[in-house]
């Protein structure tokens, strides 16, 4: 049974609905020209369904035309029909597959560059310091050494307190900080504390002088010292 049924999905079958007043005539004929059919059933007075190999079709296009009975395929299976629907749908999965190796290749480059943070230079300045570090858009991720590229920045910008960078999809966001002189005291003209002036959670703090006070997270209030003018020259 088994190497039957290797056989018959090797060669190919079909599931088929005949269907007319002469259907015992279309089994008896099918028979006398040795026509292999198997799992007949009936479905309704003058409807059978059955299965056949897939090179005795045309004879039984001819069977059904001697006994004026309607013949409908239901279903295909085996070998040459995957082959056939493969063959149909080749050209799709190149395509397809061509389609995935392009979105692929595109999503290990930057396809977008956003730079924010609190600076007061021109933002083409930024820009132009990027371009000189070969970052532009179509570059590939794996060129983008950030440690290197913002320490030359920061030799070349004085006024560059900070610098970040961030990777999200085809997207890099920099991140700019400007660098900013000590807060002094407006009648001695030296170097003093900083304070808050409204409540709040600290969301960034830098301290290139004086002792920080506050961490990022914590809770402040009004007139609290955030970083002390202590270490400051």
């Amino acid at each position: 049974m088994f190497l039957q049924n290797t056989y018959r999905f090797t060669v190919g079958y079909v599931e088929i609905q005949v269907e007319g007043y002469f259907v015992e005539r279309f089994l008896n004929l099918c028979l006398n020209r040795n026509i292999e059919v198997w799992d007949i059933n009936r479905k309704y007075d003058g409807i059978i369904i059955l299965k056949l190999h897939h090179y005795d079709l045309e004879k039984i296009n001819e069977i059904a035309e001697v006994t004026k009975t309607e013949v409908k395929i239901l279903k295909k299976n085996g070998v040459p029909h995957i082959a056939n629907l493969y063959s149909k749908r080749k050209i799709f999965l190149m395509i397809s597959i061509l389609v995935m190796i392009l979105i692929y290749l595109a999503s290990q480059r930057i396809w977008q560059i956003a730079i924010i943070g609190d600076f007061s230079f021109p933002l083409e300045e930024i820009e132009n310091e990027l371009l000189m570090e070969k970052v532009k858009v179509g570059m590939h991720k794996d060129d983008l050494d950030f440690d290197s590229i913002k320490n030359r920045i920061y030799v070349r910008r004085s006024d560059i307190l900070w610098m970040g960078f961030e990777i999200n999809g085809v997207k890099l966001t920099v991140e700019v900080l400007e660098r900013t002189d000590p807060p002094k005291d407006a009648l001695t003209g030296k170097p003093c504390d900083i304070i808050s002036d409204k409540d709040g959670i600290i969301a960034k703090i830098f301290v290139r002088e004086g002792t920080k006070l506050k961490n990022v997270g914590d809770v402040v209030v009004k007139g609290e010292t955030l970083v002390s003018r202590s270490g400051i020259l």
